[in-house]
């Protein structure tokens, strides 16, 4: 009989963890939208000189389309590498609001 071991097996997505030492505190802001159905909520943060030092070399050591997440306490936001050229802000628009709390709360160490 033969033995496929590697069936079995779940590669890792890169994961670039967010923690609150990595965010200029002041520099988060989370703006409510309300729409048609449901409040869609955008959180904006700046980076540390630390945190987009860790974000650019996260960048560098993966490649361009590849499939990789970001992770801010239990917010998780999968998405494809991009040719980035800049590190400082971050922002991400359109949330639903539990979704913007969750990643709110990871970006002020509040887990």
């Amino acid at each position: 009989a033969l033995s496929f071991p590697a069936f079995g097996q779940v590669l890792a997505v890169p994961t670039f963890t967010v923690g609150s030492n990595d965010v200029v505190q002041s520099s988060i802001m989370v703006f409510r939208v309300a729409g048609t159905n449901e409040t869609r909520v955008s959180v904006k943060f700046a980076f540390t000189d630390s945190g987009a030092k860790r974000l650019a070399d996260f960048y560098h050591t993966h490649t361009i389309g590849e499939d990789v997440r970001w992770q801010c306490g239990g917010f998780v936001h999968p998405f494809k590498l991009d040719d980035r050229k800049s590190f400082g802000r971050e922002g991400f628009w359109g949330l639903p609001e539990t979704d913007a709390k969750t990643l709110e709360a990871g970006l002020r160490g509040q887990l």
